[in-house]
């Protein structure tokens, strides 16, 4: 049996107990969303082991939950409170979890596709599910002696490059075929300060709840 039907086996128990667990203490809510941050907990680790991409979001979000129910229930929030601490202190970990996948898979991707080549836009596709003016970009590249195209993922609207722009392209040493395409630096830097601005926020709001 190999390690995936183990680990959806284990999945399948857990959510089992959970279920029955939860029905047991239907009538006592502060055991009962414990059980289910748990569970949530549980289906995030065994996520995280499978490589799906949610498992950090549920991670954080069940390890919020539980969090949250200990506060609760040692009084040290109120029930406005906790519900209040639930919600931003998701977003911000959410927001912090964003800025760590995206640092650590943008390392991920560098290191795995490590061939580095100039693309020659060679055409520009129209979306076709849409009226506006959107666009995936073609590619032409060579390495050693052989062309190749690829589409870059990420569709453009505004500042559509024109025929014959060049592009760094990322590829992989063993099948030059696959390409990674980098996201712009200015956009990366956007997005990390609208996470960290958005985290920083939220985590101010929930230090006034204690105050």
């Amino acid at each position: 049996m190999n390690k995936e039907k183990i680990l959806d086996m284990i999945s399948t128990l857990i959510f089992i107990v959970g279920v029955i667990l939860f029905i047991v203490y239907k009538n006592n809510m502060l055991i009962a969303l414990t059980i289910a941050g748990v569970v949530g907990l549980l289906f995030g680790i065994i996520a995280f082991i499978k490589k799906e991409g949610y498992s950090v979001y549920l991670t954080a979000v069940s390890v919020v939950l539980i969090i949250t129910l200990i506060l609760y229930s040692t009084k040290l929030l109120s029930r406005g409170n906790a519900i209040t601490f639930m919600l931003l202190g998701s977003f911000v970990c959410l927001m912090i979890m964003s800025a760590i996948v995206t640092f650590v898979s943008r390392r991920y991707f560098l290191k795995k596709y490590s061939v580095v080549v100039e693309g020659v836009v060679s055409d520009l596709k129209k979306n076709p599910n849409t009226k506006k003016e959107i666009y995936n970009v073609v590619y032409d590249y060579d390495i050693d002696g052989k062309g190749y195209t690829a589409i870059d993922p990420y569709a453009v609207e505004k500042k559509t490059p024109n025929i014959g722009d060049v592009k760094k392209i990322y590829v992989d040493p063993n099948d030059y075929s696959e390409v990674w395409f980098d996201i712009s630096k200015n956009k990366l830097i956007k997005e990390y300060i609208l996470e960290f601005v958005s985290a920083l926020i939220g985590i101010i709001i929930l230090v006034t709840l204690f105050i």
